[in-house]
């Protein structure tokens, strides 16, 4: 977005926006009347493990842990950590007790995903977001389970949040209960597919 590219335009939606359809539906009262009966029948259930409730405490495998203190360690697990309003879309920056590392010393830079969370010189983490660098070259103490992923995106500058550490077996099954909720979900849907292609046939 930084740079305009991709989004709507080049940006982020605002209000008044319009977006045209690929394929609009034809103004014809029978076909709309189907879909609003559709509509009204339609029950849809969120499935638990799609994790959509807010959670105080996300999910995150600890990554180059030797590097630090177990104080350090300890008080990751432990603290709530504010959003600083310096995040952004490369990173959302936390502010908290400064974490330690053992001995300073250079690091080779290695690749970077959604949610690794590095810690530079100042002990203050930073959580890498979707539009991130491809490598960096601080030290990982983390990296946010991907069931999370979408917990960590929906926070904004000034809202806390804090880390609780799982193992990578842990995140997997957590990974693949969500994956599962999806494809219900995504059956559950089903009726409202087939009544949109009556629609627009």
């Amino acid at each position: 977005m930084r740079v305009g590219l991709g989004g709507f335009d080049g940006r982020a939606l605002k209000k008044g926006d319009q977006i045209q359809l690929a394929q609009p539906l034809p103004n014809q009262e029978a076909a709309l009347d189907k879909l609003q009966d559709v509509l009204n029948e339609l029950r849809i259930y969120m499935p638990a493990a799609l994790a959509l409730a807010p959670r105080d405490r996300l999910r995150v495998m600890l990554d180059q842990a030797d590097l630090f203190t177990d104080e350090s360690l300890e008080l990751f697990q432990s603290q709530s950590y504010r959003i600083s309003p310096a995040s952004e879309r490369m990173g959302y920056r936390l502010e908290g007790q400064p974490l330690q590392r053992k001995t300073p010393k250079e690091l080779l830079s290695a690749p970077t995903c959604f949610g690794t969370i590095q810690v530079p010189n100042d002990g203050q983490p930073i959580v890498l977001m979707a539009d991130r660098q491809t490598t960096g070259g601080y030290p990982r103490i983390g990296q946010v389970a991907s069931v999370d992923l979408a917990q960590v995106a929906q926070r904004l500058p000034g809202q806390s949040l804090g880390f609780e550490v799982v193992s990578a077996e842990q995140a997997y099954a957590l990974s693949a209960r969500q994956e599962q909720a999806f494809v219900r979900l995504n059956d559950s849907l089903e009726p409202l597919r087939q009544a949109l292609k009556q629609c627009v046939a």
